[in-house]
């Protein structure tokens, strides 16, 4: 599973709850909240390396909005 995050602390607390779901399955960590790195710039080969190395992929906004559709869906998930 990976995970992209730059702002670690977000007000849902979405940080905490990926540390305890790393208690039960591996989660890589990219983005200035992990050790991972893939650099914007380059996309296309961050986007192949992640649909070749993992199954599963976390999407969490900073805050809860009602009826709010995230970016990344359309960016990720409807490939």
């Amino acid at each position: 599973m990976a995970w992209f995050v730059s702002n670690c602390v977000a007000a849902n607390r979405r940080y905490e709850l990926v540390q305890q779901l790393r208690q039960h399955i591996p989660v890589d960590v990219y983005g200035d909240c992990g050790t991972l790195r893939c650099p914007r710039d380059d996309q296309p080969r961050c986007d192949k390396s992640l649909s070749e190395t993992y199954k599963f992929y976390l999407s969490f906004e900073n805050s809860n909005c009602e009826h709010y559709v995230t970016e990344k869906f359309f960016h990720n998930a409807l490939r």
